[in-house]
């Protein structure tokens, strides 16, 4: 018998502790797979197209990664200069899917540049040496 008179569960457990216990494990999973689907896992850069362009054509990337979401404001600058947020450039975030991202640039110069993701105040993601800009090659007529 599963129940005796005395309510016990096999003979040995209260039926009402074993029932507290059953509770607290489902309870206890019903958490645990809460907190994986919504947490937030920080997002990282994995590639950047294209990684070499000139002035001229310096208009926008493809940032490919993990974990991107809608709300992030995106800054360049210049790689090895001190960053600072007010020294920084912003470029329009454009999300296409959490794993792809489309960056519009703003005017810059020559040279290699970083990319710093932000949700809000806080950075979140940085690639260092994502791209480079050149100058376009000179012509000389002859």
């Amino acid at each position: 018998m599963v129940i005796d008179a005395r309510g016990r569960l096999l003979g040995r457990f209260n039926l009402i502790d074993a029932a507290v216990v059953v509770l607290a494990v489902a309870l206890g999973g019903m958490g645990y797979v809460g907190y994986t689907v919504v947490r937030m896992r920080p997002p990282a850069i994995t590639g950047v197209m294209p990684a070499r362009m000139t002035t001229s054509t310096a208009t926008g990337l493809q940032l490919t990664g993990r974990y991107f979401r809608p709300y992030f404001n995106a800054f360049v600058s210049r790689t090895g200069e001190p960053y600072s947020l007010p020294s920084a450039r912003a470029a329009e975030y454009l999300i296409g899917t959490p794993t792809a991202v489309e960056l519009r640039l703003p005017p810059l110069e020559a040279g290699t540049y970083d990319i710093h993701l932000y949700d809000g105040g806080q950075e979140v993601a940085r690639r260092e040496l994502a791209f480079s800009i050149d100058r376009p090659p000179s012509r000389t007529g002859s």
